[in-house]
């Protein structure tokens, strides 16, 4: 059951994620839709609820128009026309909705009201993995473990499944 509801997110996201690629929108995948598929060895072990992406600050207008003409409706966050101010970092992720599909966007890295001190190193360490019939970008394992550590802190360490995501990606 939970392998045929992943595999059904992956293929209402793959639209998004080939238009943002077309137009250089910067996103990267991250927390359980990227570890689903690149940690664990059936994509069906890793259950989430939504998808997570990292999005560069600078690529938000964008972002927030794709969105709206991919037939994506905002459930919380700021207005999208706003967006966060520019060079601010984020103090929350927006979060939209599309039929069954959920998505989170993280405009800071680590989920951190501080910018990194150097960010070019965050967007351009990453890599490009099959999602479907296209591919998403996702963060070096390096960072990937540092926010899902700093993640799992920040919410106290509530679900053991964020326990066995830093276990099985460290095992990689």
């Amino acid at each position: 059951r939970q392998a045929g509801r992943n595999m059904l997110a992956f293929r209402e996201i793959e639209p998004f994620l080939e238009a943002a690629d077309a137009a250089g929108i910067r996103l990267r995948m991250t927390k359980g839709g990227r570890l689903a598929l690149t940690v664990y060895d059936d994509p069906g072990q890793r259950p989430f609820w939504d998808i997570d992406l990292f999005i560069h600050p600078d690529d938000w207008p964008a972002a927030s128009s794709l969105l709206e003409n991919n037939g994506f409706r905002m459930v919380s966050g700021f207005a999208p026309d706003a967006g966060p101010a520019p060079g601010r970092p984020w103090a929350f992720s927006p979060y939209y909705k599309k039929d069954r599909i959920h998505l989170e966007f993280h405009g800071q890295p680590l989920g951190l009201a501080v910018d990194l001190r150097d960010r070019e190193a965050f967007w351009n360490g990453s890599r490009t993995i099959p999602v479907g019939r296209t591919r998403a970008g996702i963060l070096d394992d390096e960072f990937e473990l540092c926010h899902l550590c700093l993640h799992a802190a920040q919410h106290s360490y509530s679900r053991l499944i964020w326990l066995l995501d830093i276990s099985v990606l460290l095992e990689r």
